[in-house]
This record gives C-alpha cells, sequence and structure tokens, in this order.
C-alpha cells in the first residue's frame, strides 16, 4: 500500500530566518546538515513539511543554543 506523503504545512520566516542563521554559523554542522540545509536554500523553498520544520528546529536548538 502506497505511503501518505507528507502535506506542507510551514511556511513562515521563522523557519526561513532559523535556516538563515543556521547557514551562517554552519562551521560546526555535519556533513549531513550542511547537505541538508543547502539543498533548501539552493532550492529556495518556502514551504516546509512537518520533518523539514522538526530537523530545521532541531539544528538550530542543537548547534546554535549550546551553552
Amino acid at each position: 500500500m502506497p505511503q501518505p506523503q507528507e502535506t506542507p504545512s510551514h511556511s513562515n520566516s521563522e523557519l526561513l530566518t532559523l535556516l538563515e542563521e543556521i547557514d551562517d554559523a554552519g562551521e560546526d554542522l555535519s556533513e549531513w546538515e550542511v547537505s541538508f540545509v543547502s539543498d533548501l536554500i539552493d532550492r529556495q523553498v518556502k514551504i516546509f513539511t512537518e520533518r523539514q520544520a522538526a530537523v530545521i528546529r532541531r539544528i538550530h536548538e542543537e548547534r546554535l543554543n549550546e551553552s
């Protein structure tokens, strides 16, 4: 049986801002994270799936909000 596709659910400036901040401070990112962020930026994604939004927030929290 086919898997249901994720529906685009996040189209807001908050995620775009987080993505830009991650890109600007990307020196501590893993190769996968760099590829993920670069792909979204290169494709000029404006509407994010739930999964993309969660990954953006996780990367931002883990990499930029470390104390």
